[in-house]
């Protein structure tokens, strides 16, 4: 991202890390990061956090100890994992952006069909 901006010229990757620029991306991707998790956790009533079924939440909290256990073991193992989840996850969620964009694109133009899964009325 430093680079597509033209933020800085960095000669070494360590530069990211000391440099005014990498704090920027930095503290940008930590406000995307953050500000996807709230809006996720924020809207229980529309993804049913409360209502996910106790097998679920159980593979979710034993995936999750895992990962800490798989870090703790090999940390180099571990971000390869978590990063292959991380993607798989980005992937996943395509069909719900999908819907989410369509959603949008209705409520602005007036349309009259179903709005990211709300039925009309």
């Amino acid at each position: 991202m430093i680079n597509i901006f033209h933020l800085d010229t960095l000669q070494r990757t360590s530069e990211i890390f000391t440099s005014d620029a990498g704090f920027v991306i930095m503290r940008f991707i930590a406000f995307a990061y953050t500000y996807h998790y709230l809006n996720w956790f924020s809207n229980t009533s529309v993804i049913k956090w409360h209502k996910v079924p106790r097998k679920t939440l159980v593979l979710t909290i034993t995936i999750w100890l895992l990962s800490i256990a798989l870090y703790a073991y090999d940390y180099n193992l571990g971000l390869q994992v978590l990063f292959f989840l991380s993607l798989l996850h980005v992937l996943l969620e395509f069909p719900l952006n999908v819907m989410c964009f369509t959603g949008i694109g209705k409520a602005l133009t007036g349309s009259k069909g179903q709005v990211a899964g709300v039925k009309s009325a």
